[in-house]
């Protein structure tokens, strides 16, 4: 038999649809965008760890300032760690942290429905029950058990990391502004305006810089890295990844390090087109300083919305870039 829904009357459940829209759009969580964080119950925490699996190693995460960072080369790099199992299940990005927001929405919206729930359950627990369950699922495509390594260019919700994968490592990937700016133009010509892309590097940069300044005195499994740097010492980055995660450095293949093909490069492109399969890398590439090719209207537009965030960063001392 098929029931036959019946017209809504005018205004009938008026209160219910403004009830739901209210909490759809309602006020933003105290706990974005802030490191006045709650700690996370002991429930939540002990089962997390059970979710993800206690003896399982913990999964290293790569997290960039935005896209064109570096963080494939960088990713390319502990990838090659024979305890590493890089991107299970063809994940190759995992922006899980970058939605983190949503599920503080989510868990507003579960309290909301039943008020009680709030006293049963600490103001953040949905975090590392979801992280914990997105490490557990993407464990059982590892047999072996091996290091989980996964990434990807966003940094949003940095202060939440920690909540939302208390089990887990993190690498936060720095890259000059300017350079990363260049290589988006490049990469997606006409797709973006140039100040935006500026004050997007600047936003997230920012991010960055405090979430080092709040954990650095913390003894915490995290390493900041300047993509510039990588790219440079490449050896030097492995040995000190390898220390902070406790790889075994010994079994590291270190002659494959020369043998890295270049992925995404904005100038290295196949038929015109970025491409992400990797091609041989040329003699004397180097993709850093690049934006030193830019008139001086271009140096001044990216100095006024990002220089003081470039200058923190460590990347100038004084402005004669700009001339």
């Amino acid at each position: 038999m098929c029931i036959k829904s019946q017209p809504i009357k005018k205004n009938e459940n008026k209160k219910t649809i403004k009830r739901i829209l209210s909490v759809k759009s309602g006020k933003k969580n105290p706990f974005i965008d802030t490191y006045e964080l709650p700690s996370l119950s002991p429930p939540a925490t002990t089962t997390a760890e059970s979710i993800r699996g206690k003896g399982c190693k913990p999964a290293i995460l790569i997290q960039g300032v935005m896209p064109r960072c570096g963080s494939n080369y960088v990713g390319k790099l502990l990838s090659y760690h024979p305890d590493i199992c890089p991107y299970p299940n063809e994940i190759h990005e995992f922006p899980v942290l970058k939605h983190a927001d949503d599920l503080l929405r989510m868990q507003d919206r579960f309290f909301s429905t039943y008020g009680h729930n709030k006293t049963r359950m600490g103001p953040i627990d949905f975090l590392p029950l979801f992280g914990s369950s997105m490490i557990a699922y993407l464990q059982s495509f590892s047999p072996e058990k091996k290091r989980l390594l996964l990434k990807t260019p966003y940094v949003d919700n940095l202060n939440l990391f920690f909540s939302l994968f208390p089990h887990e490592h993190l690498v936060i990937v720095l890259r000059d502004g300017r350079d990363v700016v260049r290589s988006t133009m490049k990469t997606w010509p006409g797709k973006y305006a140039f100040d935006r892309l500026c004050r997007s590097w600047d936003s997230s940069a920012k991010k960055i810089l405090r979430f080092h300044a709040f954990h650095a005195e913390a003894d915490r499994p995290y390493l900041l890295v300047k993509f510039e740097d990588v790219f440079h010492d490449p050896h030097r980055f492995v040995s000190d990844a390898c220390e902070k995660f406790n790889l075994n450095e010994r079994v590291y293949p270190y002659e494959k390090i020369n043998q890295t093909p270049v992925i995404g490069s904005s100038s290295l492109k196949s038929e015109g087109k970025v491409t992400w399969k990797g091609v041989q890398k040329p003699k004397n590439f180097n993709p850093t300083g690049r934006w030193k090719a830019w008139p001086l209207k271009k140096k001044k537009i990216f100095g006024k919305y990002a220089g003081d965030t470039l200058r923190q960063a460590g990347y100038w001392s004084d402005f004669e870039w700009v001339k």
